[in-house]
């Protein structure tokens, strides 16, 4: 034993230890442990807060009603226009659906329906933060988590259960026992948090009438994403389309001045033009009054009268 190198003897003394593969098994499992749990726990609380939040939000409810009511309106002359619901799944179609003039979408439309109507509930992405998380949390791949994890801890309660001490300084029984103990706490309490975020999430399927077995909780959540990330473009777009217009009815009225100007221009040297012998003719008169007017001849005197005192008679 002595006279071999180290690495040879570590790989001896390896060998010699019973069940020792379980053994590393165990041990990986409990370096990556935390970790695990700790990405596990933040998916669950991210998908219940956003069921939470799109259960609660009162500002997209308003956003739905309108979207019913605008799809009844657009559907009016068909059998679709007394709908009482529609498909969350629809939502995302919305920005390549033509409203009636075939100009707009029905998603311009709604934003700006929301705009004039009901204005509070524009921001009412504020209300469900937690969805774009949610949006890339897969139930499956997070119950297959938990699975793997309830399994890692059994097979390291049956390890303990055969354990026996490879020799005196061998603690493997002793740290992973407060290990096993930590763990299966740490995945009931997992557990319990998943099957909560799941009956709320069924009753979001209650209340939206679909199937959570064929519509899952991510492809709800995205949809609702990809709806309010479409909405939020829809309603600048908007924006953007009326400061447009409005400059461009700022330049069409500025236009429309500078040509009633140059009308009004073409006019008056049209007028100055043809009736520029009328003009002088004006000019001379004007030039007699007002020099008449000086000198006051304009005004002649009357002859005076005059009296003869002697003979009683007038003479002119």
């Amino acid at each position: 034993m002595d006279e071999l190198h180290e690495a040879e003897q570590f790989a001896l003394s390896l060998g010699s230890i019973k069940r020792l593969e379980p053994r590393l098994t165990s041990i990986i499992f409990k370096i990556g442990f935390e970790e695990l749990a700790c990405d596990i726990e933040k998916a669950i609380v991210a998908a219940t807060a956003a069921c939470q939040e799109v259960k609660d939000s009162k500002k997209l409810k308003k956003i739905f009603e309108f979207v019913l009511l605008i799809g009844n309106i657009c559907n009016s002359r068909s059998n679709r226009g007394k709908a009482r619901a529609f498909e969350i799944s629809f939502l995302p179609k919305l920005v390549t659906t033509k409203a009636d003039d075939n100009k707009t979408t029905i998603l311009h439309l709604l934003a700006e329906t929301v705009e004039r109507l009901a204005p509070n509930a524009l921001n009412f992405f504020e209300e469900i933060r937690h969805v774009d998380r949610a949006s890339g949390i897969s139930p499956e791949q997070l119950q297959k988590s938990l699975g793997g994890m309830k399994k890692s801890i059994g097979d390291i309660e049956k390890d303990l259960r055969v354990f026996k001490p490879h020799n005196s300084e061998d603690r493997f029984g002793d740290v992973m026992t407060k290990f096993y103990n930590v763990a299966n706490d740490k995945f009931q309490q997992l557990q319990t948090m998943f099957g909560k975020m799941e009956k709320l999430f069924e009753k979001l399927a209650v209340n939206y009438a679909f199937d959570p077995k064929t519509y899952t909780m991510d492809e709800f959540f995205t949809d609702i994403r990809t709806f309010k990330d479409q909405f939020i473009g829809a309603h600048r777009e908007n924006a953007q389309l009326r400061q447009q217009e409005e400059k461009m009815r700022r330049v069409r009225l500025e236009r429309e001045k500078r040509e009633k100007e140059r009308q009004k221009k073409l006019k008056f040297h049209s007028l100055t033009t043809n009736g520029s012998e009328e003009q002088v003719i004006h000019e001379d008169l004007m030039d007699n009054l007002m020099s008449g007017m000086e000198t006051g001849a304009a005004f002649p005197r009357r002859p005076r009268r005059i009296r003869v005192a002697d003979s009683g008679r007038t003479a002119r």
